[in-house]
């Protein structure tokens, strides 16, 4: 069976939270990986289907700080 591959970055970690139970509930195939700490995230290498990101996630991204190829 193919899982959506799933990334949410947000600081807010209630709301990490609360979309990642709503995303298990919703009964479809994810395979989610979420963060809200930027260093946390910079050492992830994982490949995605989706990715919701916040601005700063979206923009050390962007720069390739700390991913593979780092600037």
């Amino acid at each position: 069976m193919f899982k959506t591959r799933v990334l949410i970055c947000d600081k807010d970690e209630s709301y990490l939270n609360a979309l990642v139970r709503y995303l298990i509930a919703s009964e479809s195939s994810f395979d989610i990986t979420c963060f809200s700490e930027e260093e946390a995230f910079l050492r992830d290498e994982g490949e995605y289907d989706v990715k919701l990101m916040t601005e700063n996630f979206i923009e050390l991204e962007a720069n390739g700080v700390g991913k593979k190829g780092e600037l």
